[in-house]
């Protein structure tokens, strides 16, 4: 999982209500077994794509209200050659666009 974070940088997501998010992307694996991985923390409908800041959210969460609601969502695709990238990462940032109106009626 360190391979993740340590490899991922943050991109912006528009959304359509004109806002945008910060979610990190990565590529994982190795050659022909690649994978194109967007990801974030949804810390009680706040969305956090840094690692450390989510952390600390938490953990003022648990100080303040005495709870730490989260998940970590992670969406990914198998990329066949780097040629795909662009392709790939253009329809999962689409699939993240309608996603998201969606989990949040599922995560506090």
């Amino acid at each position: 999982m360190e391979k993740l974070f340590g490899n991922a940088e943050e991109i912006d997501i528009l959304q359509p209500s004109g806002s945008s998010i910060k979610v990190a992307k990565a590529i994982s694996g190795e050659d022909f077994n690649e994978s194109l991985i967007l990801f974030w923390f949804d810390l009680n409908g706040r969305i956090v794509a840094n690692k450390n800041l989510a952390k600390f959210m938490t953990a003022i969460d648990g100080f303040m209200y005495r709870r730490t609601n989260g998940a970590m969502v992670l969406v990914s695709s198998n990329l066949n050659n780097s040629d795909e990238l662009q392709k790939v990462l253009k329809g999962e940032t689409e699939f993240v666009q309608v996603l998201l109106p969606v989990l949040s009626n599922y995560l506090p």
